[in-house]
């Protein structure tokens, strides 16, 4: 009996650690509140009308940093590459993305060096993205989660 309440408190912490990741990783948008998008980018960079590695790796650049604001950070870009458009469906404007907008899936490899009071902490992210206009035209994106 205390064998398998083990294996139970280990498989609930396990679940528990899924739900954390799937949390802390959730989009800029969600239901449409604009106020998780970035806006703190230059305008060149919000206003372009193509989607570059630039702009990418700025926009995670931003959340990144903002995520974890009380520590030192640096992010490492290992690679970006930008896949083929798609408009907008139902499942996105659930999401946030406005009806009919081209979406750019981009798949991003980084690193992030956090400097705690403990040392640094290192984390690789190899995430899937779709990056977007918003309804106001400034780039926005929506992480879709880890490459599987």
């Amino acid at each position: 009996m205390k064998k398998q309440t083990t294996q139970n408190w280990a498989v609930s912490l396990q679940l528990l650690g899924i739900v954390f990741v799937l949390l802390s990783n959730t989009a800029f948008v969600c239901g449409g509140n604009d106020s998780n998008l970035v806006t703190d980018l230059p305008a060149s960079t919000t206003n372009s009308e193509a989607l570059t590695e630039e702009i990418v790796k700025e926009i995670i650049t931003a959340k990144v940093i903002r995520t974890n604001k009380d520590f030192e950070t640096e992010i490492t870009f290992e690679s970006v590459r930008i896949g083929k458009t798609r408009t907008a469906n139902k499942v996105d404007e659930n999401e946030g993305i406005p009806a009919g907008e081209t979406v750019y899936p981009v798949r991003v490899k980084y690193t992030v060096v956090i400097q705690t009071s403990t040392g640094p902490q290192t984390t690789n992210h190899h995430y899937d993205w779709d990056f977007f206009k918003n309804s106001f035209g400034e780039w926005a994106a929506l992480a879709n989660g880890p490459v599987q």
